[in-house]
């Protein structure tokens, strides 16, 4: 090999590699990452004008699906790869009778991830995705570039035994009226009718092993360790009594890096509310943090 050829091929390379995405595998559109004995929907999108930005990671919160992220995703500037999951039990996922933890949904983000060909990525987590992406951190900590938290917790709202007394209808009979009420308190403040109806639509599509099993996974106080966030952190929040300034020091102590952005007049889904202006944040502190 000549030395021109030679300086050409590692040049390529490093392009290729750049930002974390090897030379995608796989085609735009909706794919089925092999997972165990089941396999984990995701849909993917190439960078459009071949660009190597780091690639972003969607994941989904509680009763939700990858599809939340749709209009996220549309009003990107296509410069990086975009894929978004649906975890087990959740969306086109099956959770194969598994029981539902962190681990279990942080391994069927790995496996989409290693089918899309993505070595690193940003993931951007809502609400239950926040601990999923911390947990994804945790199990693979080189792999993850930086962490994107929209309105979930990076703490417990209350001890576990509260929290399951707080969802206790969830186990009984009453577990469908329980969940058109919770949906009723997070989504009635959305602004768009359509995107409420198509939260909704999912939310009450969601079995109520998912709906059970996401709490437990949630509920297990070994998640909720004081342990460091290393990679860059962004926590974009909806204006509510939850995140006070107390709990805001407490983000600053396992990340002291991180950047808060809050939202006014939004509802918990705040990234279907806003997608300009979500999207607008999320690129700055991309750019920031050179990723």
């Amino acid at each position: 090999m000549t030395r021109e050829l030679l300086v050409l091929v590692i040049g390529m390379t490093a392009l290729l590699l750049a930002g974390g995405c090897a030379a995608s595998r796989v085609a735009d559109g909706s794919h089925m990452a092999p997972n165990g004995t089941t396999g984990v929907f995701y849909d993917f999108h190439n960078a459009r004008d071949g660009g190597g930005k780091t690639p972003l990671v969607f994941v989904h919160g509680w009763a939700c699906d990858h599809q939340y992220w749709g209009s996220t995703i549309e009003v990107l500037p296509g410069d990086r790869p975009t894929l978004a999951v649906d975890l087990p039990g959740y969306g086109q996922t099956r959770d194969g009778g598994a029981t539902h933890t962190m681990d279990l949904y942080a391994h069927a983000v790995l496996a989409a991830m290693d089918d899309a060909g993505i070595d690193k990525a940003v993931l951007v987590g809502h609400s239950m995705g926040t601990p999923v992406i911390r947990q994804v951190y945790r199990l693979a900590p080189d792999r993850v570039a930086g962490l994107v938290a929209v309105d979930g917790a990076l703490r417990p709202f209350a001890p576990a035994a509260q929290m399951r007394q707080m969802v206790a209808p969830l186990f009984t009979d009453q577990w469908q009226s329980f969940s058109i009420q919770m949906f009723d308190g997070m989504a009635s403040t959305m602004a768009h009718d359509e995107d409420r109806a198509h939260v909704r639509e999912v939310m009450l599509g969601t079995s109520r092993e998912a709906m059970r099993g996401g709490f437990e996974a949630m509920a297990d106080e070994s998640i909720w360790g004081d342990d460091a966030i290393g990679a860059p952190l962004l926590v974009v929040l909806a204006a509510s009594p939850f995140w006070t300034d107390e709990y805001k020091a407490y983000v600053r102590g396992l990340a002291p890096g991180v950047r808060f952005v809050q939202f006014e007049g939004v509802s918990h889904f705040l990234m279907m509310d806003d997608p300009a202006g979500f999207d607008r944040e999320v690129g700055a502190w991309l750019e920031q943090r050179g990723l």
